[in-house]
């Protein structure tokens, strides 16, 4: 069952942590960053607005937490996880229900981080709906302030599912790019055969070609990822820029990716990669394509792997 939550503003700079740390039990689907800039006043409202759908008195939010949180920066993480058993019971004096799950990882969160928070008060951290109703209140107030929204993160699993057509996945090249990188770790003399054949058949390698990969490899091997450079898609979640950085994602495990929305604009939409849209492949090739298919099958079907 999905909830949304909302790290605020002086404890942002643990958000990967946290929501690392927390996806290794709830799955956390996609978090993103709204940041207001100068806007100290549509900041407040938003937080005010995300508050009605809860019990705490709007004065409280007002004269509390707000004029705790008004030395910061105007931003805060909103984030979708799932807890497949929310446990509810009846809150108290309001006849609502509430998940015993949610309150148990806010009381741990805040536990752990409140001495982090200079000047910490009750609750300048961490936010998150009692219910399922809740979180659709929400979903419709965030709406309101997409022109806020700077940055998106997916889990890489969220996004790998989001390849698939029924039970193709229709993104083969990722996984020959995945594979190549693997092979040339182990080796650098590898010749990227199988890459050089799939990007020759889609009349690529003047863009990428294996020289250009092994490039591109080592410097996301010594360099941190620029986010500001995300993953691109459009409707459905469908890849559509970024497929190199995103096999190396792959390869490297990583639980959140950086993505945005492909600006329609500079091209056309979405093209399947299946299988076998990989030509000239000999048998020991298509064998390890399809050995990739089982593994990423196995891969985005686990949670918690």
């Amino acid at each position: 069952m999905l909830f949304s939550g909302y790290l605020w503003t002086p404890i942002l700079e643990h958000t990967t942590e946290i929501l690392e740390q927390l996806n290794k039990t709830y799955y956390v689907d996609q978090y993103f960053l709204y940041d207001f800039k100068d806007d100290k006043a549509k900041h407040d409202e938003a937080v005010l607005k995300i508050y009605t759908t809860d019990d705490i008195a709007q004065e409280k939010v007002k004269n509390v937490k707000l004029k705790s949180m008004a030395p910061y920066p105007h931003k805060f993480v909103y984030f979708l996880f799932d807890i497949p058993d929310p446990k509810y019971r009846t809150k108290a004096g309001f006849n609502t229900k509430i998940s015993t799950i949610v309150e148990a990882i806010k009381k741990q969160l805040r536990g752990k981080y409140m001495s982090r928070v200079k000047n910490y008060i009750h609750d300048i951290i961490i936010h998150v709906s009692d219910n399922e109703t809740q979180t659709s209140q929400i979903a419709e107030i965030m709406k309101s302030y997409e022109s806020f929204k700077t940055q998106e993160f997916m889990n890489l699993k969220s996004f790998l599912r989001y390849q698939y057509d029924g039970e193709l996945f229709t993104r083969a090249d990722v996984l020959v790019r995945k594979y190549s990188i693997e092979k040339y770790l182990k080796n650098k003399d590898y010749n990227f055969a199988l890459y050089t054949k799939m990007q020759s058949g889609r009349g690529a390698l003047g863009t990428h070609n294996a020289k250009k990969f092994k490039t591109l490899i080592e410097s996301l091997e010594t360099s941190t990822f620029d986010v500001s450079n995300p993953i691109l898609y459009e409707g459905k979640y469908r890849l559509r820029d970024g497929s190199h950085r995103l096999s190396w994602f792959y390869h490297n495990r990583d639980i959140f990716i950086p993505c945005g929305v492909w600006d329609k604009k500079l091209g056309p939409g979405f093209i399947n990669y299946g299988i076998n849209t990989i030509n000239g492949v000999n048998k020991e090739e298509r064998e390890a394509i399809q050995n990739e298919l089982n593994l990423l099958k196995n891969y985005v079907d686990d949670k918690y792997v």
